[in-house]
């Protein structure tokens, strides 16, 4: 990056090295727009509702990892967190995590022999 610029600096050189900046940073910008593009379509954008339900892992748990630097994420419109679907495989293998079981939903006249049969294969029984 260039040199700074403070209340001292010649008028021509300030703009010089403001100009400079706004390069670098346009150089920056650029390249982060190349990598965007580069990374595959196979590696979709998830919302923090669309990973926290695919992944089985609450959001405040999606949250929290996030703004410990624990899983990589980026910030959308409006504050919005985003990951790329790889980004949670990755924590998820680097970590002891074990994500929650999907909860079965059952209607309330089921016999108790149904609700076996549904939550065994929820859980990747048989039947």
């Amino acid at each position: 990056m260039p040199d700074t610029v403070s209340p001292g600096t010649p008028p021509g050189k300030a703009k010089s090295t403001l100009l400079a900046i706004a390069a670098a940073l346009e150089a920056q910008a650029a390249a982060i727009r190349a990598q965007a593009e580069a990374e595959p379509e196979s590696d979709p954008w998830l919302d923090l509702e669309s990973a926290a339900e695919q992944f089985h892992i609450s959001p405040n748990t999606l949250r929290t990892w996030a703004r410990t630097g624990k899983l990589r994420s980026c910030s959308a419109e409006r504050g919005r967190i985003i990951f790329r679907a790889s980004w949670l495989e990755s924590a998820l293998e680097s970590s002891a995590y074990q994500p929650r079981p999907e909860i079965v939903k059952v209607a309330a006249d089921a016999s108790m022999a149904e609700w076996d049969i549904k939550a065994d294969r929820a859980l990747g029984g048989g039947h």
